[in-house]
């Protein structure tokens, strides 16, 4: 269930509440007791004099009185039931709300599962990944060729991404960097926890293979270059000696 469709569930009103029309229509008949209440001085006074007609018409107003009185008390127990309904409605309103809530909680702790489960894939693969790195750094350092020497080569502009031989926290930081801005919004980024902090715009960060890649070559340029010189200084010598 998506967020926006709790949110609806959250504003919507399932019954249109009771008490309020039944409020007006008591408001109004206080009203119609009241003004038939102001005549009775009056009424009663012109009945005390023997005014003619006048016992007739007091006897009506009691009468009209009666009934208003009737209608005051009978919507009084009718707006208090009302209100009490109202509030049964409101509480199973929001009974419904939570459940259909609890529902969606329920569906994203298993979606959120599912992505620490991910995580929990990509961390293993990253570390084999990574113990293979080191393994063949190690051999690729022991192969060295005889007399030459591995230079110190460093990865990105002003070697911001470190050693092409280090531990490759610096490349590998940028990297995840990186890849948090794929398919990121300008609202909704979510960086790994193990990103070193920075003010680069990562969506200007290079791949970091092709980083690696162009340091790894020039390095063993380097190394070709040396070997290239040291086979040509050796030949030299020896068919100096020879001769």
């Amino acid at each position: 269930m998506s967020t926006s469709k709790i949110v609806e569930m959250n504003g919507r009103k399932e019954h249109a509440p009771r008490a309020p029309a039944v409020s007006a229509k008591l408001e109004a008949a206080q009203v119609t007791l009241q003004a038939l209440e102001g005549e009775v001085g009056q009424a009663a006074l012109e009945a005390a004099e023997n005014a003619p007609g006048a016992a007739k018409r007091l006897a009506g107003l009691r009468s009209q009185i009666a009934d208003a009185e009737r209608d005051v008390d009978e919507l009084n127990k009718a707006h208090e039931l009302a209100l009490r309904l109202d509030r049964i409605s409101s509480a199973q309103g929001t009974s419904a709300v939570r459940a259909s809530q609890l529902v969606a909680m329920k569906s994203y702790a298993s979606e959120r599962e599912t992505a620490v489960l991910d995580i929990c894939e990509a961390a293993k693969a990253m570390a084999v990944a990574y113990r293979k790195y080191g393994q063949t750094t190690l051999k690729f350092l022991g192969v060295k060729p005889i007399g030459t020497a591995v230079p110190a080569m460093g990865m990105g502009e002003n070697n911001i991404f470190g050693s092409a031989i280090g531990n490759l926290d610096l490349l590998i930081s940028a990297e995840l960097l990186r890849q948090s801005a794929e398919g990121a919004t300008e609202h909704e980024r979510y960086v790994l926890p193990l990103v070193k902090p920075t003010s680069r715009d990562a969506r200007l960060i290079p791949p970091a293979i092709e980083v690696f890649r162009e340091a790894q070559a020039a390095m063993l340029a380097s190394i070709e270059g040396q070997v290239q010189n040291l086979d040509a200084a050796e030949l030299a010598r020896a068919t100096e000696e020879a001769a």
